[in-house]
């Protein structure tokens, strides 16, 4: 399986039942600085008050829209992620790349009471990215210690 192929899959599988998520229609333009082979997958649109904040999911990068800050997140980059401080609570993500850490914001709900965070959706994105890092790390020889 191809990192795009993976990415595609991940994304189909994790998101799915996001309440902000949308998925792309085939050929959807791509978001501003994309890669002219770039898939544009689907769009997660935030519940109010942070309904400035997109993020746009292709087979290459996460890109976050409206609000500033403005980002393009190479899906290759994820390095880690930080957990968010309680499951209630949570409004989004930090993500660790070589260059530092971005935040996505994904503060929608799902489920029938509403009581599943749809960030947990991109969490499990990144659990997937982090650890194939680590295993790729290790293999070149590096010392890497596993996440706890």
């Amino acid at each position: 399986m191809t990192d795009r192929e993976l990415i595609r899959s991940l994304v189909r599988r994790h998101l799915r039942r996001a309440s902000g998520f949308v998925v792309a229609a085939e050929g959807s333009p791509l978001p501003v600085g994309a890669e002219p082979d770039e898939v544009r997958l689907g769009d997660y649109r935030n519940p109010a008050p942070w309904e400035a904040h997109t993020l746009v999911f292709t087979d290459v990068a996460l890109y976050a829209e409206g609000r500033p800050p403005t980002y393009r997140l190479r899906w290759a980059d994820v390095v880690d992620y930080e957990l968010p401080p309680s499951k209630e609570g949570s409004v989004g993500v930090r993500i660790l790349t070589p260059s530092g850490f971005a935040f996505a914001r994904m503060a929608g709900t799902a489920g029938p009471t509403g009581n599943v965070k749809d960030v947990f959706g991109l969490i499990m994105i990144l659990k997937t990215l982090a650890e194939r890092r680590r295993r790729e790390v290790r293999a070149e020889g590096d010392d890497v210690e596993p996440r706890p």
